[in-house]
């Protein structure tokens, strides 16, 4: 499996290329030829919407030059409270406290009990050189941010921070296809002369209006132009609505979904075939019939078809059947350790929007003082 590599897309009008956040890559029978196949695609995604992580599996399904055939979209959603409560007892909405999230609570905490106008006018005054005026200035906010920035961090370990910078996060892991067609591929006629066993057919149920707020962007951030939303505060564009699946799935058919994270862990009492990602070794090379992930036989080579057997490796053939599972576990574990680099993100982010604001009330202050002292 492969990190952030640029795949060619091809696009009605124009040729481009995007970079996937995982993809697996294989080397084709003979492997002399040097010829690869990418073919299952994984997006995650905190703050882009559900819709637009449909957009991108259409994308990698229909407009690459790979042979993509299987897209597995990760969606995260931070989860606020309806309201908070502070260590004194006292409720907070959430409305309130995301209005407030970047005034300076109280002038106790740093700088002397000062306000941040007063901050910055102190260490203002210390500079007369009027030359190096703005470059001073720009070096003194930049000083304080970054001791806004340490408190924030501080007080949200201690959990006193409200809101804090990250929410309990939810997350949900659907697999999209091809829309209509069992087993599609530009190069393997992989359907032809084979039938679905009667009986058996994928699960193509949709979940339950249920959904899981950079991206945590464990996934892409800006790509090729397309504007994403921004690392922002309090969760996604869908957070007024959190249980909005969002978009639509033109296209795309639904294979399998589950939510694997609540509350920041791995969802309690998950069925026991839910607790895995699970391919057959023949899905990284290219796609199989959907009635084959009913199949409890990891021996059973009569259900891969030969033309996809011919472009597995000799030596790995014989295993083609069997299963590789990915814990799910494994993805909330790593979630979980990428939370203190997007805390520290949000808090930079939340310590810049601080100083601006307290910024913009000293400079207009600042400015009618100098109005004044010409006008007499």
């Amino acid at each position: 499996m492969v990190a952030t590599i640029e795949i060619r897309t091809v696009h009605p009008d124009s040729e481009n290329r995007r970079i996937a956040d995982i993809f697996t890559t294989v080397r084709l029978h003979p492997i002399e030829s040097g010829k690869c196949r990418r073919s299952i695609v994984f997006e995650v995604g905190l703050t882009q919407t559900l819709g637009s992580l449909r957009e991108r599996a259409r994308m990698w399904l229909h407009q690459t030059q790979e042979e993509v055939h299987l897209v597995v979209v990760i969606k995260l959603l931070e989860v606020p409270p309806a309201q908070y409560v502070t260590r004194s007892g006292e409720t907070i909405s959430r409305s309130h406290a995301r209005t407030k999230q970047f005034e300076w609570p109280a002038r106790q905490y740093l700088f002397g009990g000062r306000t941040l106008e007063q901050e910055i006018s102190l260490r203002s005054a210390s500079h007369n050189d009027v030359a190096d005026r703005e470059t001073t200035v720009q070096q003194i906010l930049c000083d304080i941010k970054v001791a806004i920035a340490e408190y924030l961090l501080q007080a949200d370990n201690q959990g006193t921070l409200i809101p804090p910078l990250i929410e309990p996060i939810d997350a949900t892991m659907y697999e999209y296809r091809r829309k209509g067609s069992d087993r599609v591929s530009p190069e393997l006629n992989l359907l032809k002369g084979r039938q679905r066993v009667d009986g058996i057919a994928g699960n193509q149920q949709k979940p339950q209006a249920w959904e899981p707020g950079s991206t945590l962007e464990l996934g892409s951030e800006l790509q090729s132009g397309e504007e994403e939303e921004a690392e922002g505060e309090l969760g996604s564009k869908e957070e007024d609505d959190p249980f909005s699946e969002g978009g639509d799935e033109t296209e795309l058919d639904l294979v399998s979904s589950v939510e694997f994270m609540h509350n920041g862990s791995l969802t309690p009492n998950l069925p026991g075939n839910s607790k895995d990602l699970t391919f057959r070794i023949a899905e990284v090379y290219g796609p199989l019939p959907i009635w084959t992930r009913e199949i409890r036989c990891e021996h059973c080579n009569w259900m891969i078809p030969s033309d996809l057997i011919q472009t597995i490796p000799p030596s790995i053939r014989e295993h083609a059947p069997r299963k590789i599972r990915f814990p799910l576990i494994d993805f909330v574990e790593c979630i979980q350790r990428n939370l203190p680099k997007l805390r520290r993100a949000r808090a930079i982010a939340r310590a810049d929007k601080i100083v601006d604001v307290a910024y913009l009330r000293w400079y207009e202050v600042v400015q009618a003082q100098e109005t004044l002292g010409q006008s007499q």
